[in-house]
């Protein structure tokens, strides 16, 4: 195949260079020296021109134009067909930037034409010229080339088309490929050479082929007049020519090691006139343009190492190519040239590696039962893929059913091993052996006999079967096993400070061990575990957001701009405090379906695009209503009732209660319930009275303000039970009441002083299933600071489901 060789091209490129320097002067001549440079000197219709001249940095607002004539001494004139000027100036640190006007006339026939580019003080009409500035600017229409790029060492026929009336006239147009700068006249020295075939009426297309002895590179198509050496430049076109692209039989192979290849291409004529190829390997990015054996990146090979089989095709000996760092595999270009001697030219290039040992580096999914059975996936590279090739073990013992997938992967069935987080993986090919320290944990399985409940439930028992249980310290904080109840697989590595990965919703406590085969443990459910691990506080949930959620009337669904909604905000009630109404009262957020959309307990009313909302707070309150008992868990009402909505509701802010204390039962009549938790005080106490008067409901007394709303208990007084302190006013008060007959003092008149009940909404595992698992460190990060730690499987028994069944 013809080939380009340096030198050629470096005379190319110098002739080009006096081609354009003899053309810039002819185009000046008889003008001042100017010393402003225009780049590019050869710019098409509509282009972007630099002048280079440090001068004009003192010039705040320079003016542009084009002429056909010299610029001369004259000043800035008025814009016209011949006189043009220049488009979108702008200042730049050495000089000033404009556009080419789109309209520029053109030479007969739409041919290139010379123009002078003149800078001014301003673009105002009698502005100075700033002759230092001036340059000579060639000014063509451009083509396009269809195809735009080809292949090198094949002929391609390229289609062009310009923009307006070009070869009108012309008989014999021609055409120059050239890696620089089109001359403005034709000349075959500057590039190589190519006959134009003008194609339909309009004179406005024509063919070229690209010579077959283009190298690869990006080539501008110049086109001429004809193939005088004054026949004139038309226009201009981009093609880029490519090498031809080849395959190889194998594209990597030992680094240790000759490995024989073939390559061949779908060009059939690549090697035709190419009596002894060359062939070099290259570490680096891109193939030497010409044949170069010296560069200490390169490996050459030898010419017994080269074979030509055909045309388009070779067998190649690779030579031992070195791996990159760390024994990584190390990419090479495999590049092909017309012969072995200096800057012979470059006909084809195609990737190979320097490969290692198979690399596994993973295993998919991380770990699994100790039982065995389930199928996995090891990942890596260089991977070889015929049957029997690849054989493994992990944690010591082979795997099963080995089954080759690709150069990076194969799968296999595990075995049955004893339960360890850091089982390693050995892998071993023809090529050798590799292990992977830690690459999976085998898990004791559990199976729950106990695996549904409803999210009402205060408490439910689980029983639970797998085996060690014995061994294991049960408890509930620091290093001590425990049993967590997660969505999805249990991860207990911090992602930020106090918050687990992936941690419990709920801890299965009070744990009874009955053999090393089965325990019993206690779920929680109606309290969702916070990233604390303590249940989640309801009072801390409350939100107050502003112009942020929108609702249309008649749906449940409503949205939220800034994407505020949780799982937490479920059951919590939703009250409207700004915008249109929308949100009746009562209602509750129902689900959540994303963090800007939520489905509400009730439609909407009104269709608005933002109102203000409350998400969270009370539900429920009776103000002076409860009674309690220190040391009991049952409570009752003086005033109000509580119905079955209440159950799994949370008090907070409740004299004598415990905040986070549940409702965990009430009472058909709604007058008592039963709590959590005990209270920590009680309502009754004692009053003294001094005396009454029949039919009156004035009494005297030791009254404080917080009497007020004292129910009387059983008395001496005459009052009748259940009366209330209605007011106070220092040794005297008001009973709800007359007594009914007159009494003398009594110093302990049994009384109830009721509290205000508070309830918040529960905050309950959601609906769904879970893994329950049994860790053998609770603390935060035991999985990489315990050397010892375990955790157990996630398998079909040991799902949970949350859900009302």
């Amino acid at each position: 195949m013809p080939k380009i060789r340096k030198k050629s091209l470096a005379r190319a490129l110098g002739a080009v260079t006096a081609s354009v320097a003899t053309a810039a002067a002819a185009v000046v001549a008889g003008a001042p020296a100017w010393a402003g440079t225009a780049t590019p000197t050869l710019a098409t219709l509509g282009a972007t021109v630099k002048v280079a001249d440090p001068s004009l940095a003192n010039v705040p607002a320079p003016g542009v134009l084009l002429r056909a004539d010299a610029c001369g001494t004259s000043t800035y004139a008025t814009p016209t067909a011949t006189v043009l000027a220049g488009e979108q100036i702008a200042k730049v640190s050495d000089g000033l930037t404009f556009r080419v006007p789109a309209a520029v006339p053109l030479a007969v026939n739409g041919a290139a034409k010379n123009y002078n580019v003149c800078v001014y003080q301003s673009a105002t009409v009698g502005a100075q010229p700033i002759t230092a500035a001036n340059a000579p600017l060639t000014v063509y229409q451009p083509s396009s080339a269809s195809p735009a790029t080809g292949v090198s060492g094949v002929s391609t026929t390229i289609s062009l088309s310009a923009l307006s009336t070009l070869f009108s006239g012309l008989v014999t147009p021609a055409a120059l490929f050239t890696t620089g700068t089109c001359p403005i006249t034709y000349n075959a020295s500057n590039g190589t050479a190519a006959t134009v075939v003008k194609t339909g009426l309009a004179n406005t297309s024509a063919s070229v082929t690209a010579p077959a002895g283009l190298a690869a590179g990006t080539y501008s198509v110049c086109l001429y007049s004809g193939t005088g050496l004054t026949d004139t430049l038309l226009s201009v076109a981009n093609y880029v020519s490519t090498l031809p692209q080849v395959t190889l039989s194998s594209a990597s192979g030992p680094y240790d090691a000759t490995n024989g290849i073939t390559l061949g291409s779908g060009t059939t004529s690549l090697f035709s006139g190419v009596s002894a190829p060359g062939v070099l390997f290259t570490s680096t990015a891109t193939c030497p343009a010409g044949y170069d054996a010296s560069a200490n990146t390169t490996f050459a090979v030898p010419a017994s190492g080269i074979r030509k089989l055909a045309a388009n095709r070779l067998a190649v000996t690779v030579p031992k190519l070195p791996l990159a760092a760390n024994r990584q595999p190390a990419t090479y270009q495999l590049c092909v040239y017309g012969g072995s001697a200096a800057d012979s030219a470059l006909l084809s290039a195609a990737q190979y590696v320097s490969t290692v040992l198979a690399n596994p580096v993973s295993i998919t999914p991380g770990a699994g039962p100790s039982t065995g059975g389930t199928t996995i996936t090891v990942n890596g590279t260089d991977f070889p893929t015929g049957a029997g090739s690849i054989s493994a073990t992990l944690g010591g013992v082979p795997l099963l059913d080995v089954t080759p997938v690709n150069s990076t992967s194969f799968t296999a069935t595990l075995p049955s091993r004893g339960a360890t987080e850091t089982a390693p993986l050995v892998v071993t090919t023809p090529a050798g052996t590799r292990a992977l320290p830690g690459a999976f944990a085998f898990r004791d399985a559990l199976k729950l006999l106990t695996n549904t409940a409803p999210n009402t439930t205060p408490t439910v028992d689980v029983a639970v079967q797998g085996s060690n249980f014995l061994s294991r310290p049960f408890g509930t904080g620091g290093n001590s096993s425990r049993i967590f109840l997660v969505r999805g697989e249990y991860n207990g590595i911090e992602s930020s400070s106090g918050v687990r990965s992936n941690g419990p919703v709920s801890e299965c406590e009070n744990v009874l061990v009955i053999s090393d085969t089965e325990l019993v443990c206690t779920l929680r459910l109606n309290r969702r575990l916070g990233t604390d691990l303590l249940p989640l506080d309801p009072v801390g949930l409350v939100q107050s957001l502003t112009s942020d959620l929108g609702t249309i009337a008649g749906s449940r669904l409503v949205t939220s701009l800034g994407k505020v909604f949780t799982r937490n905000d479920i059951g919590q009630k939703i009250v409207q405090t700004t915008g249109t109404a929308a949100i009746p009262a009562n209602t509750t957020i129902k689900q959540v379906l994303a963090p800007g959309l939520a489905l509400l307990s009730a439609p909407a009313t009104a269709t608005v695009a933002t109102i203000g909302a409350d998400i969270g707070g009370i539900v429920n309150t009776i103000a002076g209503g409860l009674l309690t008992t220190n040391g009991s868990n049952v409570v009752s009402l003086a005033t109000g009732t509580l119905g079955k909505a209440d159950i799994g509701r949370v008090l907070n802010n409740v004299t004598g209660i415990p905040n986070g204390t549940t409702i965990t039962s009430v009472a058909p009549n709604g007058l008592t319930a039963t709590l959590s938790a005990n209270a920590t005080a009680s309502t009754g106490g004692t009053l003294s009275i001094t005396g009454t008067t029949g039919s009156s409901t004035n009494v005297t007394g030791t009254f404080t303000s917080a009497d007020v709303g004292a129910i009387i208990g059983t008395n001496t007084l005459n009052i009748p039970p259940g009366t209330k302190i209605a007011s106070q006013t220092g040794t005297a008060a008001v009973l709800s009441a007359a007594a009914t007959a007159t009494a003398t003092s009594a110093t302990s008149t049994p009384v109830e002083r009721p509290v205000t009940l508070n309830l918040y909404p529960a905050v309950p595992v959601q609906e769904g299933a879970y893994n329950l698992t049994i860790v053998s460190n609770g603390a935060p990060n035991a999985a990489t600071e315990d050397p010892d730690y375990q955790q157990t499987a996630v398998t079909s028994g040991s799902t949970f489901t949350v859900g009302a069944f």
